[in-house]
């Protein structure tokens, strides 16, 4: 309601004459609306209304014996009032309306997405030549015929979609999966399987390929464990044939590792205390180009929390404009310092040495970590020996690949 009244416009009026109550108890009888009664002397009364309920007022209290005077004048019509006659004003802004509205008739940005750098570039080029580039005009391009060229021209894609959003013209695509390769895959290749790190051999579960190595065996890189050579047996016989097949071991060789960690971490270290200060960024885009930067002075970058977000502006029809602005926020905070406890610094310390064992690891599993917490100057010290079992068997081609 206060939006409404200010852009009708309030009247602040106050009314002299005998029995001022008659006056309220008028326009109540007129359906004249008015708000705020207050007496302001013994004879004399203080209204506010709008414009039109005024020019009504003045019409029916003809001849009640009352003097009307205006205090006070709110709202729009009154702000505007001393810009009637500014007849080069209207004619600019008349002038900037009819511009932006002709601006978004055309293509200022162009956006690729995706697809990588070099890709976007190349659909970037013929779109170019196709007439769709920053400039040119939204009646003259066809998306549907634009997306038929793209494909047939580019035949490293798979998927194109060529949309506008009003002065941005956003192109999807997506590149076509790489063919199969119609030579022999290295599965198929004969292969050795061998260690890949040191350890003792628990288990062995091997797939295909001949048993080189037992159980309870000690292990070294490289070492193998199940070759490429497969002899062949006189059947009934443990004689060997002299047939022998070259095929692609496989299967998993479980092995115990020892070994020892250290890990260190500060005694001290900061967190975030927020101080209640905010700021505020503005930057106005046009074309993909910053046009108008706003910044206050004083923001401690370095102690702050980022939120940025962009927006496109766009008429009330939707369509979108070749402007857009962004907005960043931060949060001031302060760093301060906190000890880290004994306990704190063991638990985060042997959880990471944990972690560290096990990332990358094929059906790892800790057996025991037996760790040892030292504090020195500034820092705290964990020193663990551990015991892991894991897969240790790695796949070796014996024929090089072309």
């Amino acid at each position: 309601m206060k939006a409404v009244y200010s852009c009708s416009g309030l009247l602040r009026i106050e009314a002299r004459g005998h029995d001022p109550e008659r006056l309220p108890e008028r326009l109540l009888a007129c359906g004249i609306p008015f708000r705020d009664p207050e007496r302001s002397g013994k004879e004399a009364l203080r209204l506010t209304l709008s414009p039109r309920a005024f020019r009504r007022m003045r019409r029916e209290i003809r001849g009640m014996g009352f003097r009307v005077h205006i205090l006070k004048k709110e709202g729009l019509p009154f702000a505007l009032a001393g810009l009637r006659k500014r007849w080069g004003l209207w004619c600019g802004l008349l002038l900037a309306a009819l511009l932006l509205i002709l601006g978004s008739s055309f293509v200022w940005t162009v956006e690729v997405t995706g697809v990588d750098r070099a890709a976007a570039g190349r659909i970037t080029a013929f779109l170019a030549s196709e007439g769709l580039s920053p400039g040119a005009f939204r009646g003259s391009l066809d998306p549907a015929e634009l997306k038929s060229r793209l494909l047939i021209a580019l035949d490293e894609l798979d998927f194109a979609a060529v949309n506008l959003l009003g002065c941005r013209a956003k192109i999807d695509a997506r590149a076509s999966s790489p063919p199969p390769d119609a030579g022999l895959s290295t599965a198929s290749l004969p292969a050795d399987l061998v260690a890949g790190k040191s350890g003792v051999l628990l288990a062995l579960r091997i797939r295909e390929g001949e048993t080189i190595l037992s159980p309870g065996r000690a292990v070294e890189p490289g070492d193998v464990i199940a070759s490429h050579e497969v002899h062949g047996v006189i059947p009934g016989t443990n004689e060997l044939s002299g047939a022998v097949r070259h095929v692609h071991a496989r299967g998993e060789a479980i092995a115990r590792l020892e070994g020892k960690l250290t890990a260190v971490m500060p005694k001290t270290r900061l967190r975030k205390v927020y101080t209640g200060r905010k700021y505020r960024e503005n930057l106005l885009f046009f074309a993909g180009r910053p046009i108008f930067f706003w910044k206050p002075y004083g923001i401690p970058y370095a102690r702050c929390d980022t939120i940025r977000d962009k927006v496109d502006l766009s008429l009330p029809a939707g369509r979108l404009l070749p402007f857009r602005n962004a907005v960043a926020r931060y949060t001031a905070f302060l760093p301060e310092e906190r000890a880290v406890a004994r306990d704190e610094a063991y638990r985060e310390l042997s959880g990471l040495m944990e972690r560290t064992l096990l990332a990358g690891a094929k059906d790892a599993a800790l057996e025991e970590l037996a760790a040892r917490l030292t504090e020195e100057e500034d820092r705290w010290r964990l020193d663990a020996d551990y015991i892991i079992t894991e897969d240790i068997g790695e796949e070796r081609l014996v024929t090089p690949l072309p």
